[in-house]
């Protein structure tokens, strides 16, 4: 033990697999880690690179086998032993003790004066730790292998990878025991765990958080931590008896962990552990509230600090875990217990309430299919259920190979989308034909529309035609006499394939497509939807953008400093994947109201320089001209949408609960509140907000879909992060900004490329109280933090460049590149 120097244990995470050498010349900033771990590294004095944390608690009669399969451990590293004896009142402390003195330098005994609880006692015993790793074995459990901590040791330096490894486990139990029919045993007779649980399919030894949530793999007798120090633990999680799975889940985060396949260790069902019971309905009540307890807490602490989560199998786990839990409770007649639970868990009284009634909808919809008399016999009667299995059988496999159909149509489509990129390519341009087209083809609204319509009132030269997918545009602009055309029509594919420019407010990729005339000479104006605040990407990866193709494109297109053979390649790769590709690197002109869509979009997704051009927003036309009535004051609320809906309802009911507060300014000012919801809102809350309107006659919603005719009336809006609060600022009105989840935001949604706080062009509140003290100051004096409001929105909004003629400059400016040739490729 000991050969291992602290030079190469500050590094061991920048360990040479193929070598088998340590880069000891790495800059700390190499190291990926956080603060407290980073500190924890550099005060490891004494090259410990293992702590073996177990924790005991009456185990009397086994610590002694369990220490001894510690101490026996071959390594050539050195370990550390940290026993927490949880004041058992046996003779697990002396013994304990016993084994600390005899080693001294392996064994540090913690004895604790006052008992503290399982998960307390571990993350105590981890907190004092400061090795990379920590591997982890209860008291009554022992290890097998006496190369166990060597194996995972060597894995992990060889893997830097992995967060996690574990090992196979035997359970070693009574004959007695209630749940061993539960378990399958190997050809030995032995119960090998992970593969004796029955729910455990053996599909891959490496697994992520997903792969977690219904059967976890890893026994904690064999866990091998790559420990994140920087973690807080939820006080939820100090709670209960279940304690290793989410801790694991904590651990893992987004990483993944390895299963190693040797048996190291045993698993021993004692009669003293936290889930020994008597009978099976006993074990089922305590491990399912349990389970309901931690699965709740997990969806909780994803919520704050996991964006990419397992939510949706989460969220069915605990409908399923509420399930079993109250089925159990009303076999024993416990409905004190049923009362309890939705009191204590109301998140999962929820979840497993809309199961029961999806399941009482299901029934139903059975009985109408059958009739009562034949689904009760289904239902009652094994043979008759099981009669039913072909026909189950030959559902599943007609859904099977329609999967594969789709695949196969998808596949095709494919193909044909990539033969219309190139056939369209050599298809003559009509130098004055503009496509343009709404978000996914659907709709008629933002700028766009507004784009559009300066363009036929202004400019009939341009040959502009709007592209539609939907019917009800494609009869509105018709009976308008506006050029409209569907996407899925000769006609409309013909127009696409012919037209010189495209213009577009989301993504080329969700708005057009080869197989409608998109191609490699369309020049592409992108007018985009929005100055706003939330990141839109970084070096890796673009962001708030979930549409196919949307990505850099850096693999396809030349870089400085490539080799010949390189763009070569890249050719090749360009050749086959340019039709499903955004090609940010090649918009013809992307439209920039101020330097905040340079600095933040335009660099960002690595669109050159040259390609921009600064000018306002189409959209913003009316509001220049608008003016709000200061006798009759209109206040806008209009919070931007959230990804998930349960933040969105928290947004509104603490809206609601302000009603009385707002009504009453309202009457003040004789004004007028106004609730505008994002169109991309994920449900519809209008019955939920017109019945808490109902006796507050100054508070009304917008449901318009076109803000931008009106928005100029308003005195002053409430926001958040939503863009519609630059295109307010810039008339020089006030806003209030209304955050409060801003936390959960910036870690789980895309979060800011930019300090929020100091760059928007208005005060933060904390709460309506605030939000209403602040609106009537500034209805009372609209000039209030003018020069703060002016300054700040000159980032976003450059007042040289935008007015109500953002649309001609737009126009001019493309006139100009084409008659200079620029956008050939």
């Amino acid at each position: 033990m000991g050969n291992i120097t602290k030079n190469e244990f500050k590094y061991a995470r920048l360990l040479r697999p193929e070598t088998g050498e340590y880069v000891t010349e790495a800059p700390a900033e190499d190291l990926v880690m956080g603060p407290e771990t980073a500190r924890r590294y550099n005060e490891n004095e004494d090259d410990c690179a293992v702590t073996v944390c177990c924790i005991t608690y009456k185990h009397e009669e086994y610590i002694a086998q369990a220490l001894e399969s510690f101490v026996r451990q071959k390594t050539n590293f050195r370990y550390r032993v940290f026993v927490g004896e949880d004041r058992g009142g046996d003779g697990t402390a002396d013994i304990v003790l016993e084994y600390a003195k005899k080693y001294p330098d392996i064994i540090v005994p913690f004895i604790r004066e006052q008992n503290m609880g399982a998960q307390a006692n571990l993350i105590d015993l981890c907190s004092r730790a400061n090795s990379p790793y920590i591997a982890f074995c209860e008291g009554d459990d022992y290890w097998t292998d006496e190369y166990k901590l060597q194996k995972q040791f060597d894995y992990m330096q060889a893997n830097e990878d992995k967060r996690i490894c574990f090992t196979r486990v035997e359970i070693s139990a009574p004959e007695d025991w209630f749940l061993n029919k539960w378990f399958k045993p190997d050809r030995t007779g032995r119960l090998i765990f992970p593969e004796c649980e029955p729910a455990y399919k053996k599909t891959k030894m490496t697994v992520d958080c997903r792969d977690c949530v219904w059967v976890f793999p890893a026994h904690t007798s064999s866990v091998f931590y790559r420990w994140n120090y920087d973690l807080t633990y939820p006080d939820w999680y100090f709670t209960g008896i279940i304690g290793d799975h989410p801790l694991f889940l904590m651990q893992l985060g987004e990483g993944k962990a390895q299963m190693l396949p040797d048996v190291t260790s045993v698993y021993r069902r004692s009669n003293v552990g936290v889930f020994m019971s008597d009978n099976m309905d006993e074990y089922f009540l305590k491990t399912r509230i349990d389970h309901v307890r931690w699965i709740s807490g997990m969806l909780d602490w994803y919520e704050e600090n996991q964006p990419k989560n397992p939510w949706v199998p989460f969220q069915n786990r605990l409908k399923h875990e509420s399930y079993n839990y109250l089925k159990t409770l009303i076999k024993v007649d416990d409905y004190d217990a049923v009362i309890d639970f939705f009191k204590n868990f109301p998140r999962a009284g929820k979840v497993g309430l809309k199961a029961y009634l999806s399941f009482y909808r299901d029934s139903q919809t059975l009985i109408n299919a059958f009739t009562w008399p034949a689904y009760s016999k289904i239902t009652n009667k094994k043979r008759y259920r099981y009669a039913l299995r072909p026909y189950g059988k030959a559902v599943i496999l007609c859904e099977k190979m329609l999967g594969l159909a789709k695949k196969a149509l998808k596949a095709v489509k494919n193909a044909v989308a990539w033969v219309c990129y190139w056939a369209f390519t050599l298809v003559p341009k009509k130098k004055d034909r503009w496509v343009i087209t709404a978000y996914r083809g659907k709709g008629y609204f933002d700028n766009a529309k507004y784009f559009y319509e300066y363009i036929l009132e202004h400019h009939p030269e341009i040959d502009i035609v709007w592209l539609t997918r939907d019917p009800e545009v494609l009869r509105q602009l018709s009976e308008e006499g506006r050029p409209v055309l569907p996407f899925r029509s000769l006609r409309g594919i013909w127009c696409g394939a012919r037209a010189n420019i495209l213009v577009t407010d989301h993504n080329g990729m969700s708005d057009f497509s080869s197989l409608y005339g998109y191609n490699d000479r369309t020049k592409v104006i992108q007018l985009w939807h929005g100055v706003g605040f939330k990141s839109m990407g970084d070096e890796k990866e673009v962001k708030t953008v979930q549409w196919p193709g949307v990505q850099y494109s850096r693999d396809i297109l030349p870089m400085p400093g490539d080799s010949l053979a390189k763009r070569a390649v890249k050719r090749v790769r360009y050749f086959f994947t340019a039709y499903h590709r955004e090609l940010f690197e090649r918009y013809f002109m992307f439209v920039c109201p101020g330097q905040e869509r340079v600095d933040m979009i335009a660099k960002v997704w690595s669109i050159p320089m040259e390609r921009c051009f600064m000018a306002g927003h189409p959209r913003d036309i009316y509001s220049y001209s608008l003016r709000p009535d200061p006798a009759h004051p209109k206040v806008m609320y209009a919070p931007t949408f959230r990804y998930e809906s349960a933040k969105e309802v928290a947004l509104i009911e603490d809206c609601v609960a302000a009603f009385p507060a707002i009504q009453a300014l309202m009457e003040r000012v004789d004004g007028t509140f106004v609730l505008r919801l994002h169109p991309h809102t994920w449900r519809d809350y209008s019955s939920m907000i017109k019945n808490a309107m109902r006796n507050y006659d100054r508070i009304v919603q917008d449901t318009e879909k076109d803000v931008y005719t009106s928005l100029g009336t308003y005195n002053v809006m409430i926001s958040d992060y939503s863009s519609i609060s630059m295109d307010f600022a810039v008339l020089d009105r006030p806003t209030v900004y209304y955050c409060p989840d801003i936390d959960w935001f910036r870690k789980t949604q895309a979060g800011f490329n930019l300090d929020f706080e100091n760059m928007i062009p208005g005060p933060l509140a904390k709460d309506w109280e605030e939000i209403v003290a602040k609106t009537e100051a500034y209805l009372a004096d609209p000039t209030l933090d003018g020069e703060m409001r002016r300054t700040r929105s000159a980032y976003f909004f450059d007042p040289a460049v935008n007015g109500p003629d953002n649309s001609e400059r737009i126009i001019q400016e493309a006139f100009r590149r084409l008659e200079a040739g620029e956008g050939k490729r």
